[in-house]
């Protein structure tokens, strides 16, 4: 007997329902998301008192209330009978006296705020058509366009980055000069804000992610239903559907954070006005054909043609008139789109009622819809519900998620039989990948590589290779210092911080860290065709450093300390294997490479200088005499009776000292030479020239106390100059 498979729509709404409500609460509430953080008070009369404001609990103010306000002139200078007025507001359809007809004119406004702390601050403009000027303290700090009073004189434009100022005063005068003759309206739509830098860049960062991830999507969908009607182009539905949500995706670029008006030059001002009424109008006429598409027997051709028409006209003029002559329509526009909204809606309940299919699952995305657009509309019209002006596109996009599900479940409709043992065979696989992917991150791919292994179960318990590689160690110095000022999660969190810091570093040379022991991290390299792995393991240890020095002025910023470490590479043959038990096994290097590269790292901390590498490594190179090294030593390792000579990687974190180093190279090796030969005085001599030329050079400092010890305690005959690594004291 054949089971017939059914799908309930049910589920699908109601996951429907839920993304949308919890996409909806995120991206709506992320300018009030810190609502609780942003300082309440009014302006009176042209001033706001901050007295009480305290930016470590409230890190942004908004700076509403009445302004003092001089429609038709630009001025820097408010008599103190000036009048006032209240801001966000906009002007198109009214005017104030005999000013600002058709929304265009020119004004002046100031807010003096007294209480301010001494301290750097950020002030966030945005969305003031079509041009302005910002003075802060009579000086000017921004300018959007040329601001005029004249049409001839003025010219748009629209750029948008925090302005960020050292308030050095008491008392802080905020000048804004508009104008505007080249949009709809006239006046501040938005709420100007102030506050910490931190929080006003980062409601800005926050809102182009949004505007930025609404695009990705909205183009994503565009592009599929643009496909998928290549092949099946009897079903025009689908490119309505591609059409209207391209027009979205564009639309998400010039509206909100208007990024496309920073990505282009602003000579583009007047085509990206346009193409922004554009896509509102394009995508009127294919989104009401695709819902005619959808439900044929709900819509009558001449409600559909009742819009596209108009639509196409108002396009028209778009294109071929001045943007100063089109936008006086958007109104009527936008009334006639009211109109079709009722349309839908009927449509809609029409549907629902002799239950069409889909029907439910349309609606509840068409709500989401006609909520957005009905934002923008009385945003447009001065009346801000959100504080947003494109809520239409969060609309959008969970209309389209929608429209997604109901061609999900016609799709899953058309392949319910396909067999069970295909999805438990999937789901194999793709747990199998998951576990791949997580045993990754504790062995590496390159180890089981080097172990010539084509998977991890082929690993065995005593599998080993003898490898020739070049090691890199290091350490944080006086980790535990700071290890015991943090509680155990702060600890985690800093390593973490660190580890995650550094590792890419390694990766993007080639090589690949065998483990993290604590706070240190060893690292391996392997000769490749294009690079020696001692060339690799070199161009690491700079780039750590450089590395460092980022992470340390990240955490200044932050009021914490910085940090230090030493890096030890050694070239040389070593052992990988696996070590362990049947029940428990574990990766691991082990040498007298891998030892030597440990020993080179303490050292660094004694001659003071953050790389060491080892002969070996040294003769490993491409060239050596490309790379800014020293010799600077002959050590001896506990165990062994053969010196080796070491040599300082010379780093550019100080560029005047590393210059220092280089100049004083052949006097270096000079005082070397006397030291080995046991004229310890002559080696004084030059060791001490150079530190008054370089007082930094430790190197150079520790050989001065050697010789200062050997002259009052002389060495034993059969003395070879060699440093037991043992000894780090004199």
């Amino acid at each position: 007997m054949k089971h017939k498979t059914t799908i309930s729509l049910h589920p699908f709404i109601h996951i429907l329902f839920g993304c949308s409500l919890l996409l909806s609460l995120l991206l709506t509430s992320c300018a009030s998301s810190n609502g609780n953080d942003i300082y309440s008070a009014e302006a009176e009369s042209g001033r706001l008192s901050l007295i009480d404001w305290d930016p470590s609990l409230y890190p942004e103010v908004k700076l509403i209330g009445d302004w003092s306000f001089v429609p038709g002139e630009l001025v820097d200078s408010f008599p103190a009978n000036t009048s006032s007025l209240y801001l966000p507001d906009t002007w198109g359809e009214r005017t104030i006296g005999s000013y600002f007809e058709n929304g265009q004119g020119c004004a002046s406004f100031r807010l003096l705020i007294s209480g301010l702390p001494r301290m750097k601050l950020a002030l966030s403009i945005k969305q003031i058509n079509s041009a302005f000027q910002v003075l802060l303290n009579g000086e000017l700090v921004h300018q959007n366009g040329e601001v005029a009073c004249q049409l001839p004189e003025a010219s748009p434009d629209y750029s948008y980055l925090p302005l960020i100022f050292d308030n050095e005063e008491d008392e802080l005068e905020i000048i804004l000069q508009i104008s505007n003759f080249h949009a709809r309206n006239i006046g501040i739509p938005t709420v100007l804000s102030m506050g910490t830098p931190r929080a006003i860049i980062a409601a800005s960062s926050w809102q182009t992610m949004v505007d930025a991830f609404l695009f990705g999507v909205l183009l994503i969908i565009a592009v599929y239903h643009f496909i998928i009607f290549f092949f099946r182009r009897q079903n025009k539905s689908l490119l309505y559907f591609a059409i209207a949500s391209l027009a979205m995706a564009i639309r998400t670029l010039l509206t909100g954070e208007q990024l496309a008006y920073g990505w282009t030059p602003d000579s583009a001002y007047f085509i990206l006005f346009k193409i922004d009424y554009l896509t509102y109008t394009i995508g009127t006429i294919f989104f009401m054909s695709y819902i005619h598409s959808i439900f044929p027997k709900e819509y009558a051709r001449w409600q559909v043609w009742m819009l596209t028409i108009p639509s196409i006209i108002y396009s028209v003029l778009i294109v071929f008139t001045t943007n100063s002559f089109y936008p006086q329509y958007l109104s009527y526009f936008q009334a006639l789109t009211g109109l079709g909204l009722v349309f839908i809606v009927i449509g809609q309940i029409r549907a629902i009622y002799f239950k069409r299919e889909n029907a439910w699952l349309f609606a509840a995305g068409f709500l989401a819809f006609v909520l957005g657009v009905t934002n923008d509309i009385l945003h447009y019209s001065s009346i801000s519900l959100t504080g947003s002006d494109n809520m239409s596109v969060l609309g959008v996009f969970i209309f389209f998620i929608a429209q997604s599900v109901l061609l999900s479940f016609r799709f899953s409709r058309a392949y319910s039989q396909i067999k069970e043992l295909s999805n438990d065979l999937q789901r194999s696989v793709d747990n199998q990948v998951q576990l791949n992917q997580a045993i990754k991150r504790f062995v590496p791919v390159q180890f089981l590589q080097e172990l010539g292994k084509e998977g991890y179960s082929d690993i065995q318990l005593g599998d080993s290779t003898a490898k020739v590689m070049t090691v890199l160690f290091s350490d944080l110095r006086s980790f535990t210092k700071l290890s015991e000022s943090l509680n155990p999660v702060q600890n985690f969190e800093f390593l973490n911080s660190y580890l995650k810091r550094m590792e890419p570093s390694i990766q993007s040379h080639g090589g690949f860290v065998d483990k993290y022991i604590g706070d240190a991290i060893m690292a391996l390299f392997r000769d490749r065709e294009d690079e020696r792995s001692a060339d690799a393991a070199v161009q690491t240890a700079l780039s750590l450093r450089q590395e460092l020095m980022a992470f340390n002025r990240e955490r200044s910023s932050r009021g914490q300390t910085a940090i230090d470490f030493g890096i030890g590479i050694n070239t040389g043959e070593l052992m990988l294997g696996t070590v362990g038990s049947e029940n428990r096994l574990d990766t691991t290097v082990i040498g007298d490479t891998v030892n030597l590269s440990s020993r080179l790292e303490a050292l660094t901390k004694y001659f003071g200088t953050p790389i060491l590498l080892s002969e070996y490594t040294y003769h490993a190179l491409s060239d050596p005499h490309d790379t800014p090294l020293r010799k600077i030593d002959l050590v001896r390792v506990p165990g062994k009776e053969k010196a080796i000579t070491i040599y300082e990687l010379i780093s550019q974190e100080d560029p005047e000292i590393a210059d220092r180093k280089l100049a004083s190279l052949l006097n270096f090796y000079q005082a070397i030479d006397w030291y080995r030969q046991g004229r310890f005085k002559e080696a004084l001599s030059i060791f001490r020239q150079i530190l008054r030329f370089n007082p930094k050079d430790k190197v150079v400092d520790q050989y001065r106390v050697r010789c200062e010890y050997f002259i009052e305690h002389p060495p034993s005959k059969d003395w070879d100059s060699a440093l037991e690594i043992s000894r780090t004291a004199w």
